[in-house]
């Protein structure tokens, strides 16, 4: 990773304005992604942030009715989750967006703590965890989606 401080702090800045936070109900994928979309002639912003951050992977969209040709940095997997949730710990987020952000780290961190739906549950404790996680991910999601200013959103004990 080459994310020097005054790099760190405009993409945190740049992640503010056009970053999304998104969980969506899936059983074959992570449940949490993190996407940054912008028009096709911005591309080289969005490349030379997945070159310098290393993460996630960049894929150009197809132009739709009005919509312009897009490119976008989407970041899903495991380690590379972890890796932006550090260095988004490392340079905050200040805007609106740092409200979506400490939920949606609240969740990643306890996804990967729990696993994957697919992974066999051995223990009481691991299936409420599980049943833990399933239900703030309902949470979560239905408050990021709809918008609204979140409220503090702690995973129940």
């Amino acid at each position: 990773m080459d994310v020097t401080p005054e790099f760190g702090h405009w993409l945190a800045g740049f992640i503010d304005g056009e970053g999304s936070f998104i969980v969506v109900n899936t059983r074959s994928r992570p449940p949490f992604r993190f996407q940054l979309c912008q028009r096709y002639d911005n591309g080289d912003i969005v490349r030379e942030i997945h070159r310098r951050t290393g993460l996630g992977r960049v894929c150009i969209g197809k132009p739709r009715g009005t919509t312009r040709q897009q490119i976008k940095w989407s970041i899903q997997k495991r380690d590379d989750l972890e890796a932006l949730i550090a260095l988004l710990d490392t340079y905050s987020l200040r805007g609106d967006k740092a409200v979506e952000y400490r939920a949606w780290r609240e969740g990643v961190l306890l996804w990967l703590k729990v696993g994957h739906r697919g992974r066999k549950i051995h223990s009481v404790v691991e299936l409420k965890e599980r049943q833990r996680l399933n239900d703030y991910l309902l949470r979560l999601k239905e408050l990021l989606h709809k918008r609204r200013k979140l409220l503090p959103l702690e995973p129940s004990q």
